[in-house]
């Protein structure tokens, strides 16, 4: 393992750091490629991870669950791109927090949030 490797989300518990819910066996380490995963049926909790630069952090289509919630969001120091795509059931929420690197990030098809609710909240100082 090393960096440039893909690290998929198997998600057994919601906990990001914790090693048994990523395809090899480690939590995200510098230099990956995050992904998550359309099939998983596990939300993820809001933790600040900002402190491992990984290379891109994908949301594939059709990921139906929450990361983070309304009030906390999943920090992340993402050196390459983001990429949230297709979150199309209603009140599915993702919290990014962005802020520790600047990269381009790209969002389609957000989703239907639920009433009062936004459906993708991100926070950022440079984001593109």
């Amino acid at each position: 393992m090393g960096a440039g490797d893909t690290n998929v989300w198997i998600g057994t518990t919601n906990a990001y750091a914790t090693a048994g819910n990523w395809s090899l066996g480690t939590a995200p380490a510098t230099g990956e490629h995050i992904v998550i995963p359309a099939e998983s049926s596990q939300t993820i909790a809001a933790s600040d991870q900002s402190a491992t630069a990984i290379r891109s952090f994908t949301i594939e289509d059709g990921y139906d669950q929450n990361i983070g919630d309304a009030d906390s969001f999943l920090q992340l120091s993402v050196t390459s791109s983001a990429t949230v795509v297709d979150l199309a059931p209603t009140g599915t929420i993702v919290s990014l927090d962005l802020s520790a690197t600047a990269v381009p990030v790209t969002i389609r098809n957000s989703g239907q949030p639920a009433a009062g609710e936004h459906a993708i909240q991100l926070k950022g100082t440079a984001l593109t």
